[in-house]
């Protein structure tokens, strides 16, 4: 709480006691969803409306009668605590340096004067709603004639089917005939005829026999 309002460590005992206060009137569920107010109360539903983000800007009414005519009737002051037993806000007062206590205080929860110069805490954005397209209205001189509509597109045509008569069987095989033709055409494989040149013999040359000799035998 002290860093989310930009406070310092000297606040502690201030935050305590809001979380306290805070806690007390917070349904938990150990009490099966009941708070512990209800049950020092006799049953009594707390009311919720008084509380306030800590540490937020404020602005104290200041009464007639601690004010004289010229002086400011309100003072700008933080939110540090609630004061027990009553309905009145613990504030801060900055430029006084002082802690006050009042019940005619006017909030704003979305400036935190703890942060850099008074500036407002970073709200989450939410995407900005689309408008809608504003409507075009044409003029009677610029408005285009009415043309025909072009005529719808016609589906494409499908091939013609066999009539159903007594010779559908021949209709079908004159039909089939030429597939079935390319089938044995292709799975038939072609072998080209080769020529053989004319068988040429060849003389191969002659040895001439010579006559042996015979040796002769001595008588």
């Amino acid at each position: 709480m002290l860093h989310a309002a930009g406070l310092s460590g000297g606040f502690w005992e201030c935050a305590v006691d809001t979380t306290v206060h805070v806690y007390n009137r917070s349904p938990t569920r150990t009490l099966t969803w009941r708070t512990p107010y209800e049950l020092w109360n006799s049953g009594q539903i707390p009311d919720v409306s008084h509380l306030h983000i800590f540490g937020c800007k404020g602005y104290m009414h200041v009464p007639s009668d601690k004010r004289r005519k010229l002086d400011a009737k309100a003072v700008e002051v933080m939110l540090v605590g609630y004061e027990p037993g009553s309905k009145g806000y613990r504030l801060w007062d900055r430029h006084a340096h002082s802690l006050r206590l009042s019940r005619d205080v006017t909030f704003d929860e979305s400036v935190f004067p703890s942060w850099q110069g008074d500036e407002p805490r970073p709200q989450p954005t939410s995407p900005a709603p689309l408008s809608a397209p504003a409507p075009v209205v044409n003029s009677p001189a610029s408005a285009a004639p009415n043309l025909p509509a072009p005529p719808p597109a016609l589906p494409p045509a499908r091939p013609p089917l066999p009539d159903s008569s007594t010779d559908s069987k021949a209709s079908v095989k004159n039909l089939l005939r030429p597939s079935v033709e390319r089938l044995e055409s292709e799975e038939r494989p072609h072998t080209p005829r080769s020529e053989s040149p004319p068988s040429t013999l060849t003389s191969l040359p002659s040895t001439p026999e010579q006559p042996s000799a015979m040796p002769s035998m001595p008588p």
